[in-house]
């Protein structure tokens, strides 16, 4: 028996309109409309609602709206259908970051400042798909971790770049240490999980400032002195 907050979201996901099968460079909305798309959201709300392991493939196809001959016909299982909704969230929040990045004419922490401002943002209005993807993914196992290194790799470079642009008109700038970038993902990730544990509406321009502040400390730091 579905609880009412799942059957008041299966409604929502019911209602969205079918796209062709395909290859696709599609927004975050567009991808989660297509028939797949509606089993990728699904998972989504039903291990936001249940937790990945209570989550079974007759939960999904009630809330997408399908049979369970159409699920099998895209997805081998809960693990499989997850794992591939979460590459999709991962890759269209790269895909929309890179697009806000790109039309912005600074560099340095303006720069990062539009990044996180729009990675809090898919936070806040897609708030089951980043409790799903962010809280609840390392259940889905080892197979996810390939998955996970390859999104926020993706956005470590993306720093990389903007850091690396910034230190040609501002050269005393230090080289970021070795594990730089892994920790501004940490910190990146743990303001991510904070905020959607609090359950509070989230103030996402005071989430990018801290981010920015904290991102530039991190990259900024020198090694400790020599000891002796």
């Amino acid at each position: 028996m579905e609880s009412n907050s799942i059957a008041t979201k299966a409604a929502r996901v019911h209602n969205m309109d079918q796209l062709p099968r395909g290859r696709h460079s599609l927004s975050r909305e567009q991808v989660f409309s297509s028939q797949r798309g509606r089993m990728m959201r699904a998972v989504a709300v039903v291990v936001a609602e249940k937790g990945y392991g209570a989550t079974v493939v007759e939960n999904i196809v009630s809330v997408a709206g399908v049979s369970r001959k159409t699920f099998y016909e895209h997805f081998t299982d809960v693990q499989d259908c997850f794992l591939e909704a979460y590459a999709d969230f991962g890759d269209s929040i790269l895909d929309e970051v890179g697009q806000e990045v790109a039309v912005t004419d600074q560099v340095g922490s303006a720069q990062m400042m539009v990044a996180y401002r729009t990675i809090f943002m898919v936070v806040k209005e897609d708030r089951e798909l980043a409790q799903a993807f962010w809280l609840d993914a390392i259940s889905a196992g080892p197979k996810y971790l390939a998955t996970r290194e390859r999104i926020f790799g993706g956005f470590a470079e993306m720093l990389r770049d903007g850091y690396a642009q910034r230190r040609q008109s501002e050269p005393h700038l230090p080289e970021p240490l070795e594990g730089s970038y892994a920790a501004v993902i940490g910190m990146m990730t743990e303001m991510v999980v904070v905020g959607l544990l609090s359950g509070r509406d989230l103030d996402v321009d005071a989430m990018a400032e801290d981010a920015v502040t904290f991102t530039l400390a991190i990259l900024q730091a020198r090694p400790l002195p020599a000891e002796g």
